[in-house]
C-alpha cells in the first residue's frame, strides 16, 4: 500500500470513528450554553485530542509487541493501572457501543419508517456482522460511506441554506458553561482506534499526518454542523439535534439529516466494535467467536434493561471515562519521556492539560453527587 493510499485509509478509519453520536449533541449543547461557548470548548478540545492522541501514538511505536489500551497501560504503568484501564475501557466502550445503537437504530426507524425496534435491531444485525468479518471489510465501507455522506451534507447546507437565524448564535448562558464539556470531549476523541492507525499507515510521518488532519476536519465539521442546525433551530433545538429541522425546514430536510446520522453512527460502530474485539483477543487472548459475542452481546443486555437516554450516557463517558484515559496516557508518555530523555521534568502544556481534565473530572462527580442528593 501506497503512503498515499494509507494516509486516506487510516483518515477515512479515524473519522468513521470520531464522526458518532457526539456530533449530534453538540447544537443542543449550543441551546443550553450558546454557541460562542461551544465553538471555545471545540477549539479546545481539537488542541487537547490531538496532543493526547499524539502522545499516545508515540507510547504504541515505543512498545515493543501490538497492544490495545489497558495492554500499553499494564507495560508502561504496571498491573494496577492496568486494571483502572481495563475498567475505564470496558466502560466506555459498551456506554458508546450503545449510544451508537440507541442513535443509529432511531435515525433508521425514521428513515425506512419502521418503528424503532425494527431500526435498532436491523441496524445491530448489520454492524455486528461487519464487525466479524473484521478491518478489511470495515475500511471499505468507511470509504464509501464517508463519501456519501459528504455529498449528502452539501445537499443539505444547499436546502437549509435561506433558513439561518444568525440571532440564535447571540445568546450566551455562563451558569451551564460545563455543559458541553462531557459531549464535546466525547465528540472529539478517537483514541480507541489509534493502535490500529499503526498498522494501516505503516510510517510515522503518515501516522502523524492522520492525526493532525483528522483533529482539524473534525473541528471545521463539528462547527460547521452546529452553526447550521442551531442557527435554523434555535431554542427549539431537540437533544439529538436532527428532529427539530422538521419544524423548520420539513420533512425532506429531515430525511437527509437521518440519512448523515445512519451513516456516521454506522461507521462509528463498526470501527469501536472491532477495535473492541481487539482487545479481547489481543490483550485478554479470547478466541475471534468468543471476543465478537462479548462486544455484541452486552449493549443489546444494557439497552433492554432500560438504558436510553444517549446524552447522558456520552457526557458521562466524555468527562469522567475519557478523563480518566487521557490522564492515564498523560502518566505513561511521561514515563515514555523519562526513559528516553532522563529525568527531565513534564512540560507546562502536559500541567495544564491535566489540570483541564482533571477540573473536568471533579466537576462531573460533584455534579452527580448533588443531583443524587436532590
Amino acid at each position: 500500500m501506497t503512503e498515499r493510499k494509507s494516509f486516506y485509509y487510516g483518515l477515512a478509519l479515524f473519522l468513521g470513528t470520531v464522526f458518532g453520536v457526539g456530533i449530534f449533541g453538540l447544537p443542543y449543547a449550543a441551546r443550553q450554553a450558546g454557541f460562542w461557548i461551544v465553538v471555545g470548548y471545540c477549539a479546545l478540545f481539537a488542541g487537547i485530542v490531538y496532543l493526547v492522541h499524539r502522545y499516545y501514538a508515540e507510547i504504541i511505536l515505543a512498545t515493543p509487541g501490538k497492544h490495545r489500551f489497558p495492554g500499553y497501560t499494564g507495560y508502561w504503568l504496571g498491573g494496577r493501572w492496568k486494571a483502572v484501564a481495563v475498567i475505564t475501557t470496558l466502560v466506555g466502550f459498551y456506554g458508546t457501543l450503545l449510544a451508537y445503537i440507541i442513535v443509529g437504530g432511531t435515525f433508521l426507524s425514521s428513515l425506512i419508517h419502521v418503528s424503532q425496534n425494527v431500526g435498532v435491531g436491523l441496524f445491530f444485525v448489520l454492524g455486528s456482522g461487519l464487525i466479524f468479518l473484521g478491518r478489511k471489510s470495515i475500511g471499505k465501507i468507511d470509504l464509501v460511506l464517508l463519501s456519501i455522506l459528504v455529498l449528502v451534507v452539501i445537499a443539505g447546507s444547499i436546502l437549509g441554506w435561506g433558513n439561518l437565524h444568525l440571532q440564535n448564535l447571540s445568546p450566551v448562558h455562563l451558569q451551564q458553561i460545563m455543559f458541553p464539556y462531557g459531549l464535546v470531549f466525547f465528540a472529539f476523541w478517537g483514541g480507541s482506534i489509534i493502535p490500529e492507525l499503526r498498522d494501516i499507515t505503516q510510517s510515522r510521518t503518515v501516522f502523524m499526518k492522520v492525526l493532525l488532519v483528522g483533529a482539524v476536519v473534525s473541528f471545521c465539521v463539528y462547527v460547521f454542523f452546529t452553526f447550521f442546525i442551531f442557527s435554523i433551530t434555535g431554542s427549539s433545538t431537540s437533544e439529538e439535534g436532527l428532529k427539530s429541522l422538521e419544524l423548520f425546514l420539513g420533512h425532506r430536510a429531515v430525511v437527509v439529516g437521518y440519512i448523515i446520522g445512519c451513516i456516521t453512527t454506522f461507521t462509528s460502530f463498526l470501527s469501536l466494535g472491532y477495535v473492541l474485539k481487539k482487545i479481547y483477543s489481543h490483550d485478554f487472548h479470547l478466541s475471534k467467536t468468543g471476543s465478537w459475542a462479548l462486544v455484541c452481546a452486552v449493549p443489546l443486555v444494557l439497552l433492554f434493561i432500560g438504558l436510553h437516554q444517549f446524552l447522558g450516557i456520552i457526557a458521562f463517558i466524555g468527562t469522567i471515562v475519557l478523563g480518566i484515559d487521557a490522564m492515564l496516557l498523560l502518566l505513561m508518555y511521561r514515563r515514555y519521556q523519562q526513559r528516553r530523555d532522563g529525568d527531565r521534568g513534564p512540560s507546562l502544556i502536559m500541567y495544564i492539560t491535566a489540570a483541564l481534565l482533571a477540573i473536568g473530572v471533579a466537576s462531573e462527580i460533584i455534579s452527580s453527587v448533588i443531583k443524587l442528593k436532590l
